[in-house]
């Protein structure tokens, strides 16, 4: 288990391999399941430069969580302040311009690279070709030149095979406005939840907690689960940290949140083991 308050976390920044730069916190990392990677972070635009990607797709899921602004992911489609978004594996979004604003997200999936193995394929990639917006252009054994996504070069650099994107299931990312759902009674008295949706056949599922008194909820460690609190104050194996607090709640892990009435958990739930 780990319980982190962001507010003290210093901001990073950082340049992405498709053009843009912006500042994160690195809230968790590590392994949601077997051979699955994940990267929950939160992220500010705006204080460098406007952040621009062109149309893409990964291999990987994404969950969006828009704390600050409207978050522009494709001409004409912005994640409202306030929404979450679920971006499929394989489904194309972009092109993408983000001026100013603070997401919290996560990505997740098999063959997920972690940030040091990305750092790595790209300190090793830029000595044989260069970066610019998105595409890595480098020169192959014939003296052709070849344009790639810079993230697929970086996937491919590292597995030591082609990238196979899956196939969508869903076409496009899917938008979730929590102010239009209603909580109802959970397992816990005194503990409401208000679940926006699941996702494939590996229950991916994102919901919102609330306590109605003060108790204690505890996560069965079926599961990886990431939080992130909204309101109020939470307790967590002995620590304490109110609204910001983001939580790590490992595979096999069981974790004890102690909430006072009031307080509001966005709670997601990471796929299942297989």
């Amino acid at each position: 288990m780990k319980l982190t308050d962001t507010s003290q976390l210093p901001w990073q920044v950082y340049k992405h391999p498709r053009e843009g730069t912006a500042e994160l916190k690195v809230l968790a990392a590590g392994e949601a399941a077997p051979g699955m990677n994940f990267f929950f972070i939160m992220v500010r635009y705006g204080a460098h430069e406007t952040f621009e990607t062109p149309r893409h797709h990964h291999t990987f899921e994404q969950i969006r969580f828009s704390l600050d602004g409207a978050l522009n992911y494709a001409k004409g489609k912005d994640l409202p302040e306030g929404w979450l978004g679920y971006f499929p594996a394989g489904a194309y979004y972009g092109p993408q311009r983000v001026e100013s604003g603070t997401v919290l997200g996560v990505q997740f999936g098999l063959g997920y690279l972690n940030e040091e193995e990305k750092a790595r394929a790209q300190g090793e990639l830029a000595a044989r070709g260069t970066f610019h917006e998105g595409i890595y252009t480098y020169k192959d054994d014939r003296g052709k030149t070849v344009n790639k996504d810079g993230m697929e070069a970086m996937w491919e650099h590292v597995h030591g095979r082609p990238l196979e994107y899956p196939s969508p299931r869903y076409p496009e990312p899917v938008l979730m406005n929590p102010a239009a759902f209603d909580y109802v009674a959970g397992d816990v008295v005194g503990v409401e939840e208000k679940h926006l949706g699941t996702f494939t056949e590996r229950r991916v599922a994102i919901r919102f907690l609330r306590w109605t008194q003060d108790t204690t909820l505890v996560l069965d460690g079926e599961r990886s689960q990431l939080g992130y609190a909204t309101s109020g104050q939470l307790t967590v194996n002995s620590e304490t940290a109110g609204s910001g607090a983001a939580l790590w709640s490992e595979h096999g892990d069981k974790t004890r949140i102690v909430g006072t009435a009031g307080s509001e958990l966005l709670l997601l739930d990471l796929p299942e083991p297989v």
